[in-house]
Parts: structure tokens; C-alpha cells; sequence
């Protein structure tokens, strides 16, 4: 029988420096280290527990999809599975037919805007035609308006001709006549000439004046119904004066240099311009020619002066509109 040793003995004692036993219990921390250890082991996850949740959620999923569409009856169904399948099978023809008449919808309203465009087109084409149409006619009318404008001057002409040819024919017959026409000495206004022609062998039963206005003449050879004015001295000493149009230019006048004289007196927005009045001559109606003549002074026309007056020679007097004089 072994006898233990006694307490001292491990006091004593040094442990073993070699050794299978120490070289794998050697302790390598020092005085500060401590005894247990800082890191603990992580615990293993549990993947099988994982997988068996996933593949139940997914059974349900199927089992309830199948359910759903009547496969599987259940305990609270009041309808069989093979009604439950023939209601699927009508809910899906009537998707089918609902595509379909959908499709259809869109194929009429496609043809129905085709139509609307053809329409539509044909319509402008027809717009265009009656525009034409209307164009062509309106065309029509102004060329037949024209005519019959035409028509009636020539008629109008026709019947004054005739006219005129009556009353010199009875004029004739009753012995009256003008005796001319004669040019008058000077002008009468700008671009006026006057003539002047006596009446002779008028009845002593005749009106003078009213033989005398109703008494047509050929003046340059143009035709004039009446005179524009008749005097008389007495029922065998009657004559009439024409005022007639004339390009001569003996009765073309005009303007001197204009002269500004500044703002017109009394006048607002008023500025007077001064011009003698050329080409005049001896037997003119200087008064008419002045207040017929025409100018223009920076780009506004005027047809006669303002005022004319007699001063160093015949002057004409213009108020020009000028925003600088107030």
C-alpha cells in the first residue's frame, strides 16, 4: 500500500521543466494577463430550423393558390371544386372575350378615324372646289358689271349725243347759234383756260337764260351741255363763258423758294411758310390762280395756300403743323 506524501512535499517540490505534459500546459501570459479569456465562441446558427420555416411558408403558398382556384375543396366551401373550376375557366373565357371585344373597340374607332380623316379631306377638297366655285363667280359678276357699266355709258353717251343733236336741230330751226368759241386772254385758276362764245338770233318769244344754259357747244373737241356762266346786256347782246380743264402750260404756275417765317402768330402748332407765285401773266386772275395752286412743303401736300396776299409780287402764305411751336 502506497502512502501519500505528506503536505510539504508538493511545497517543496518544483514542478517538472520538461515533458509531453508541460509542453502542452505551458502557460505564455505574464503577470497582467489574465486567466480567462476575453473571447467567447459565437453560437452556431440553426440552418436546418431556417430551411424547414422557408419550405412550410412555401407549401401554404401553393396549398392556398390551389385552394383559390379550386382544386382543393374546403371544409367551409358551400360550392364543389369541379364548379369552382368551371367558374375559372368562365372568368377566364370572359377575359379572353373582354380582349377580344376590347380589340374590336380599337379596330372601329381606328376605321371610324380613318373616315373621319377622309372626311375630313374630302371636305377641304370640297371647300377648295366651292371656294374656286365662288372665286370664278364673283369673277363672272365684276366682269358682267363691268359690262353693263360699259353698256350704260355708252348708252349714256349715246342718248347726250342725241340729246344735243335735238336741241341743235331746233335751235336751228329757230335760228339760234353760238357764234365761236373764242380763247379768253389769260388764265382762270391753275391749269383753267376760259372760252367764250356769243349767242345770236335768239326768238323774241325765248327766255334768253334758259335758251342760254340749255345751249350745248364743242370746246377742243369736246362736247359741254351749258355754259358755266351767261351774261347779257340786253335779249340780242348774250354771251357765255366756259371754264375748261387744260394742260397748257400758260396756266401752270408755281412756287417760289418757301421761306420759313417761323411760328404762325397766334396760331399753336403752326408754322408759316412764304412763296411768290411764278409764271404768271397779263389777263390772269391772279386771286384764282394763287388760291388754286398747289405745294408741297417737307412731304405734306397742300391743294391752295392758306392765305394769299399782294405783297412785293403775289405771295402765298402756308401754315406747315409743327409740334415745336406752342
Amino acid at each position: 500500500m502506497n502512502t501519500p506524501p505528506p503536505p510539504y512535499y508538493y511545497a517543496t517540490r518544483s514542478p517538472p521543466q520538461s515533458g509531453p505534459y508541460y509542453q502542452h500546459r505551458q502557460y505564455h501570459g505574464g503577470e497582467t494577463t489574465p486567466l480567462l479569456g476575453t473571447s467567447q465562441a459565437k453560437p452556431s446558427g440553426h440552418d436546418g430550423t431556417s430551411w424547414k420555416t422557408l419550405i412550410f411558408l412555401v407549401v401554404l403558398v401553393v396549398l392556398f393558390m390551389v385552394q383559390t382556384l379550386g382544386y382543393i375543396p374546403t371544409m367551409v366551401d358551400d360550392i364543389s371544386a369541379s364548379e369552382k373550376r368551371e367558374i375559372h375557366w368562365q372568368w377566364q373565357r370572359e377575359r379572353y372575350d373582354h380582349r377580344i371585344e376590347v380589340a374590336r373597340r380599337k379596330a372601329q374607332l381606328a376605321k371610324l378615324e380613318q373616315e373621319r380623316w377622309e372626311a375630313s379631306r374630302n371636305f377641304e377638297e370640297q371647300r377648295k372646289a366651292y371656294e374656286q366655285e365662288r372665286e370664278q363667280w364673283e369673277h363672272d359678276r365684276q366682269e358682267e358689271r363691268k359690262r353693263w357699266a360699259n353698256e350704260k355709258q355708252q348708252w349714256e353717251r349715246e342718248r347726250q349725243e342725241e340729246e344735243r343733236h335735238r336741241k341743235e336741230v331746233e335751235r336751228r330751226r329757230q335760228g339760234v347759234h353760238w357764234n365761236g368759241p373764242w380763247k379768253n386772254r389769260g388764265c382762270d385758276g391753275y391749269g383753267v383756260q376760259s372760252y367764250s362764245a356769243n349767242l345770236l338770233d335768239i326768238p323774241g318769244d325765248l327766255n334768253w337764260r334758259e335758251v342760254c344754259e340749255d345751249m350745248p357747244i364743242q370746246i377742243e373737241g369736246r362736247w359741254y351741255d351749258k355754259p358755266d356762266k351767261c351774261e347779257a346786256h340786253d335779249h340780242q347782246h348774250v354771251w357765255a363763258t366756259w371754264f375748261v380743264d387744260t394742260n397748257e402750260s400758260q396756266c401752270m404756275t408755281y412756287w417760289d423758294r418757301m421761306e420759313d417765317k417761323g411760328c404762325t402768330p397766334g396760331r399753336s402748332g403752326m408754322r408759316r411758310f412764304e412763296a411768290r407765285l411764278m409764271n404768271l401773266h397779263n389777263g390772269d386772275n391772279w386771286d384764282k390762280m394763287c388760291n388754286t395752286s398747289p405745294a408741297t412743303i417737307r412731304g405734306v401736300h397742300y391743294d391752295r395756300p392758306t392765305i394769299c396776299e399782294d405783297k412785293n409780287g403775289r405771295t402765298g402764305i402756308f401754315d406747315y403743323p409743327d409740334g415745336r411751336c406752342w
